[in-house]
């Protein structure tokens, strides 16, 4: 999602079937030019993934619409659709079908609440990786779903810095973890 600087290059890399989610309308605005300049007509949503359908908060930061974050109980908030990969999946119908080879979760501490409403849709596949924001305790609890429900391998990678091999000792101890991106090597399920 956000302004699609990800998609692009995914899609530069060959990926053929692509879907970004973005519930911020103004970013979601930027995002669908820079798809379509890019030869890109289909695949990206105005909403936000979650784990229950129906519209939520977001509070947008002043400087980085990139940075914004759903909270729930708060008055003044945007209010944006969400729904889950579950309900989405059920109504686009090709994604059951398609090859799954990768997920993207940066949804700025709403990791845990993304992959509970995408669980049921996760299990119909198998062999796919996932790059997931890792830092916050709804990242942690993402990680340790996906732990109950998948075998896999993982590599953390830290800006600037070569990856490295980690294990759910490193999910699950707090004084190991380090924030960075935190990527789930072939999920298979158990």
């Amino acid at each position: 999602g956000n302004i699609g600087l990800q998609v692009l290059r995914a899609h530069r890399l060959g990926a053929q079937n692509i879907y970004a989610f973005e519930p911020i309308p103004n970013t979601f605005h930027i995002l669908s030019m820079n798809m379509k300049l890019n030869g890109m007509h289909n695949g990206f949503f105005n909403t936000a993934l979650g784990e229950k359908n129906g519209v939520i908060g977001m509070n947008i930061t002043d400087f980085s619409a990139g940075m914004a974050q759903i909270q729930e109980d708060k008055e003044g908030l945007l209010q944006v659709p969400i729904e889950t990969l579950n309900i989405f999946s059920d109504s686009h119908t090709e994604l059951k079908t398609q090859k799954l080879s990768l997920i993207k979760i940066d949804v700025e501490g709403h990791e845990g609440e993304v992959i509970n409403g995408a669980l049921d849709f996760l299990k119909q596949h198998s062999d796919f990786n996932i790059i997931i924001e890792f830092g916050s305790p709804s990242s942690v609890s993402a990680v340790q779903t996906l732990d109950k429900n998948f075998t896999f391998s993982m590599k953390l990678y830290l800006w600037m810095q070569s990856p490295i091999d980690v294990d759910m000792s490193f999910v699950n101890d707090a004084s190991k973890r380090e924030s960075g991106d935190l990527v789930l090597f072939g999920l298979k399920k158990r």
